[in-house]
């Protein structure tokens, strides 16, 4: 093929390119023309095009390349058609849509506003638990791996900031429309850590009676404090006793009131509040010898106690194992709404059960029972009048500085 014959169309070529695409049903490349019939491919790729798009070749082949270029403006042009076409049908759908708001019944859109029965403000009480402070503890670093510490200074702060917390969290609820009038304290013991293990003799930074002495005025000042500020006008104080309160070595059941503590320091301060303090009658004292309390709130029953009287036996399902299992077996002796227990310094939220954190943080005995480190954390929850348990958090101990 001369140069000039090169750049027009052969139509010998083109015939025999139609051949082998009818046969193959097969597009071949350029580098398959250019060699076959010996053409550059620039030309070859104008044969290829040719073929792909099935039209009748001039045979000068600038015109086929023209040809080309239109149809490949056809092609650009249809693809901007589609994209128009997408935006076309989006921004109808959005018309048809606010069209379709006007169109709606006004009977159906009082359904999006609030009406006036849903701000009405339904009475609450709020429900909070305190415990497992051990005041007069020693967590050495050293000795949890430096996860905590701990001492009666870290304890008094830890203590008032806790009574602060709830103030401040029980406000912040009724900013948001909660009507909080009634407030109930679970104190569920061991406030003192006692000497009911020998190594406490020797590590304790008070005495059993130095440590009650401390643990008393903490308490008076914690609940005097929110009487005044908190706007309450009814708080019960369901006051527990714990194990390590204790004077004895081993645990009593029947007479455990007699040997503790903190039953002695409870009565003590519910009489400066009933014979020393004018003022504070809307706060009443439930101190009972049993280990278990039960009061009503609304139409729910909950329940009071320490939270020693299980086992903890290992396993994969940790302490919430054994203290589901005992909340079923109490359900069939003592029937409660909720029960509310302390002592194992690990923070557990379920539906028929809290139980509680502690004040004093990790220590020897979590780290003893491979219970997984947490923040010094209480209970806080609110029981709706109407709608029953709803609102629950734990009250974070660690940001106490």
């Amino acid at each position: 093929m001369s140069k000039n014959q090169e750049h027009e169309f052969d139509l010998q070529i083109w015939t025999e390119l139609l051949k082998i695409v009818n046969k193959t049903s097969l597009i071949p490349k350029v580098t398959f023309i250019s060699d076959k019939f010996a053409l550059s491919n620039r030309i070859a790729s104008a044969y290829r095009f040719a073929i792909v798009n099935r039209f009748i070749i001039n045979p000068d082949a600038d015109l086929s390349r023209k040809l080309g270029r239109a149809l490949n403006q056809v092609r650009d042009l249809r693809k901007s058609n589609n994209k128009l076409k997408e935006s076309n049908e989006i921004l109808t759908a959005k018309v048809n849509f606010l069209l379709a708001i006007e169109m709606v019944d006004g009977s159906s859109t009082k359904l999006l506003k609030i009406s006036k029965s849903d701000m009405a403000l339904d009475e609450c009480t709020a429900v909070t638990l305190f415990g497992d402070a051990h005041v007069e503890e020693h967590v050495d670093p050293l000795v949890v791996n430096g996860m905590n510490s701990y001492n009666p200074d870290i304890a008094k702060m830890r203590i008032e900031f806790y009574f602060r917390r709830l103030i401040w969290m029980i406000d912040s609820w009724r900013r948001g429309g909660w009507k909080v009038d009634k407030l109930v304290i679970g104190i569920l013991g061991d406030i003192i850590n006692g000497y009911i293990h020998e190594e406490f003799e020797e590590g304790n930074f008070m005495s059993p009676t130095e440590a009650v002495i401390f643990a008393q005025e903490l308490l008076i000042a914690g609940i005097k404090f929110i009487a005044d500020v908190g706007k309450f006008k009814e708080i019960i104080v369901v006051c527990k006793y714990g194990n390590h309160g204790r004077t004895t070595k081993r645990k009593r059941f029947s007479t455990g009131y007699k040997n503790s503590y903190e039953y002695m320091m409870y009565t003590q301060i519910q009489k400066i509040f009933k014979d020393h303090m004018r003022g504070y009658e809307h706060v009443k004292f439930v101190i009972e010898k049993g280990e278990f309390t039960q009061i009503g709130v609304y139409d729910k029953i909950i329940n009071f106690s320490h939270g020693d009287h299980f086992n903890y036996q290992g396993g994969i399902g940790g302490i919430l194992v054994p203290f589901n299992r005992w909340i079923h077996k109490m359900g069939e002796i003592v029937k409660a709404d909720k029960y509310y227990v302390a002592h194992w310094h690990g923070y557990q939220n379920i539906k028929k059960g809290v139980m509680n954190g502690s004040v004093i943080g990790y220590n020897s005995f979590a780290m003893g029972h491979a219970f997984s480190p947490e923040s010094p954390q209480m209970h806080l929850e609110l029981i709706d009048s109407k709608r029953g348990f709803s609102l629950n958090t734990p009250i974070i101990l660690d940001d106490w500085k």
